[in-house]
Order: C-alpha cells, then sequence, then structure tokens
C-alpha cells in the first residue's frame, strides 16, 4: 500500500486540488481498513473506518467507485471461517502453521466448520459488518448525489451535447463492450505504464517508462515475498477478480460523457483511473507464496524487504530527477 501510494501520480494526483486526490485516499484507505477488519473482525474502530471511508467514496465523483464495495463479501468468509475461534482470518490452532506461515492441507486458510452454533453466530457477525459498511455507501450516494447534490454529475452525461451517456452502457451493452475493447487495445501504453506516471500534469512525458516498470517490478517482488499474518484463499482472490472485473467494465462508462456520437472506442481512458484496484491487483498474482517454491528462509525474506525499500528510494529519486528536467531546467 505504501509503494503504491508514493507512485509518481499517485503522488501528482494527491497534490493537485481536484476530486481525483479524494478518490485516490478513499478507495486506497477503503481496500486497506476492510483488510483490517477482515484480520481483526472483532475490532469495532477498523468497523467504523470501514464504514467512513465507503461513505467518503460514495460522496466523489458521483460515488461511483462503490464498485469496490463487494469487498465486504470478504467479511462473510472471514465470519464462516472464525466460527470455532472467533480470532483473526486463521480459525486454526498455532500447531497447524507450517513454517511459511500457511496451515497445512488447507487452501490458505483452515476452513473446518465447528459448531454449528458458532458458525451461525459467526455468519450473523460478517452479515452485520457488511451491512453497515454497504448502508454507509447508500446514505453517501442519496445524501450527496441525490438530496445535496452540490452540481450535475457531468461523470454521467447529459443528452442534447453531442456526446455519450453513461446509459449508453446500459442500452446497449454489446455495442459498448465492442468500444471497450477497442479502447483498451488503443490505449495499452496509457492502462499500463502511464497508470503509475510516465505522463504527468497534462500528459507530458516526463519520467522514463524504464523507472516506472522497475516501481511496479519491485512491489510485485516485494508483494511476493512479503510474509504477512494475513492469508487470502481461492475464494478471496474470486472476489478480488470480480471487483477488478466490475472496475475495467464499468469506470470506463463514466468516460462516455467524453465520447462524440458515433466514436468507435471510448475517449479518454487513462490508467489513474485503475489505480484504486492495483492493490488488488497485486493480491490476486503475488500471495501465492513463491517463497515457498525457492526456499526462502525468514532473514532472506527480510532481506529482500530491505532491498526493495531501497530499489523504490532509488528509483523514485530518479523519478524526481527527470521531473525537475522536464519542469525546471528546460
Amino acid at each position: 500500500f505504501a509503494s503504491i501510494a508514493l507512485l509518481p501520480m499517485c503522488l501528482m494526483l494527491s497534490s493537485s486540488y481536484s476530486y481525483d486526490a479524494m478518490v485516490m485516499i478513499s478507495t486506497i484507505s477503503f481496500t486497506a481498513s476492510i483488510l483490517r477488519l477482515c484480520h481483526e473482525p472483532d475490532n469495532r474502530f477498523a468497523l467504523a473506518e470501514s464504514a467512513i471511508w465507503a461513505f467518503a467514496i460514495g460522496g466523489v465523483k458521483g460515488g461511483g467507485y462503490l464498485i469496490l464495495l463487494p469487498l465486504v463479501l470478504i467479511l462473510f468468509m472471514t465470519g464462516r471461517r472464525n466460527g470455532v475461534t472467533g480470532s483473526g482470518m486463521s480459525g486454526v490452532n498455532d500447531k497447524q502453521v507450517n513454517e511459511y506461515g500457511d496451515y497445512d492441507g488447507y487452501d490458505g486458510v483452515n476452513e473446518y466448520t465447528g459448531h454449528k452454533a458458532g458458525g451461525r453466530q459467526a455468519r450473523r457477525a460478517g452479515f452485520t459488518r457488511a451491512g453497515i459498511i454497504l448502508g454507509a455507501g447508500v446514505v453517501s450516494v442519496l445524501i450527496f448525489d441525490l438530496i445535496l447534490p452540490s452540481g450535475s454529475l457531468f461523470q454521467f452525461g447529459e443528452a442534447g451535447t453531442g456526446r455519450m451517456t453513461a446509459s449508453y452502457a446500459l442500452f446497449h451493452p454489446l455495442r459498448y463492450l465492442n468500444m471497450l475493447l477497442g479502447a483498451f487495445l488503443v490505449n495499452a501504453d496509457s492502462l499500463t505504464l502511464n497508470m503509475a506516471g510516465t505522463r504527468l500534469s497534462w500528459l507530458e512525458y516526463t519520467i522514463p517508462a524504464v523507472c516506472i516498470a522497475g516501481l511496479l517490478g519491485v512491489t510485485a517482488v516485494w508483494a511476493v515475498f512479503e510474509r504477512d499474518q494475513l492469508r487470502f484463499n481461492g475464494r478471496d482472490k474470486r472476489i478480488f477478480l470480480a471487483v477488478i472485473l466490475l472496475e475495467f467494465l464499468l469506470t470506463p462508462a463514466m468516460l462516455l460523457s467524453w465520447t462524440p456520437v458515433g466514436s468507435k472506442w471510448i475517449i479518454g481512458l487513462q490508467g489513474r483511473y485503475f489505480l484504486p484496484v492495483l492493490p488488488l491487483i497485486y493480491f490476486v498474482f503475488a500471495k501465492f507464496r513463491l517463497a515457498r517454491s525457492v526456499d526462502c528462509p525468514k532473514q532472506e525474506e527480510a532481506e529482500i524487504s530491505r532491498n526493495c525499500m531501497r530499489w523504490i528510494c532509488v528509483l523514485s529519486c530518479a523519478c524526481v530527477y527527470y521531473m525537475l528536467c522536464t519542469y525546471l531546467t528546460r
């Protein structure tokens, strides 16, 4: 989370007078607080924090990033896992933990059911936590977008402007998907390296692609070798994939308001719109414990983490150098 928040694109958005700064702050913090609540299901502060961030997401950009709300399904899964112990995400004894921090004989987390009464109580608790967070997001949309709107929801478009509206994706799904595919192909570079910041300001090429690719690569290595207390199983990853799919399907619909009628693809698609799900992408592809296959001891894992931090610092300094060359010395 720290390395993603320190990417050049994230820093530029956070230092600008724009709602994009609040989008990044609220979405990344929401994901982090949900995961904390998974690890500490009885932590009321974590529950309140998740609800506050859900409320904040509903108030920015027309509530478009509330598509992250399906992450609350993980809380229900946590309740099922913790039906017996009620602590953490493990639901197992320490003796069942192997040397890599995983659970022997299970897919990441022991899924035995335990006592029926405890299981029902844990499920009810999971539903309650998820309901509170969902309710906060819904209330936010009602307040900021329906009852007290601060202005027109320009992200969804207006009729008679010569441009499309977001409703086009609903009434013409096949045509929308065709336009979406065309936009992804045309903006392949923007959706990968520029998501992290090769082009800043008014999409001016600022930082070499090798620096940005290095930052993303080092973050990926760090995520693979990082020894976490939190473990994800197959169902967790399917939830992550569902949220990622929703993001890639629905977020571009808000850009239809910038797209002229009759265009072959969606105009204005940029990688920064998908930064909120970048942590989930790392979770899906990095939490398979590569350390197991390379027999990486705990001390070596710690050294790898320190080296990753050093490389992020070095590459970040290089990014600052190129920004100075572009904007101050030319």
